[in-house]
């Protein structure tokens, strides 16, 4: 077994889960910023229909 972090002793399999992890965390923030962004969006474009 080849030891790759040296301060949590985790093999590179062990690497590979956390940033497969951290990536699926990332889409549903980056989603979450991306579906404010249309609906601000779509606020404004509203508002500049009513004036």
């Amino acid at each position: 077994m080849i030891t790759i972090s040296l301060k949590k002793r985790l093999t590179f399999e062990e690497l590979v889960q956390a940033n497969r992890q951290q990536i699926l965390e990332d889409r549903i923030i980056l989603d979450r910023i991306e579906e404010n962004l249309e609906r601000k969006a779509r606020e404004v474009l509203a508002k500049r229909r009513e004036a």
